[in-house]
């Protein structure tokens, strides 16, 4: 029984440049980039990624500041002997 094939939302790019690379010389393609040019999309593309983790991760920081703080408080008080109630 075939089982799909799913190559997610990298899989695209990654076979195109496997296939640039691997024909690119032979259609005369130019697929040199500056030091410069490099280094910008290596900054934009680590940008991103660090931006959408934070996207998906920002949801429940607030929560689990205030919890942990809390937490921590608590333990503190209760270690150094106060008690509020």
């Amino acid at each position: 029984m075939p089982v799909p094939l799913k190559l997610g939302l990298a899989g695209g790019p990654l076979i195109i440049a496997i296939l640039i690379g691997r024909f690119g010389h032979r259609m005369k393609l130019v697929t040199y980039t500056t030091t410069s040019a490099n280094m910008m999309l290596r900054e934009m593309g680590l940008a991103l990624f660090l931006a959408s983790v934070g996207v998906k991760a920002g949801a429940g920081f607030v929560n689990t500041v205030i919890r942990e703080t809390a937490c921590c408080m608590w333990e503190r008080d209760s270690y150094h002997g106060n008690t509020y109630f």
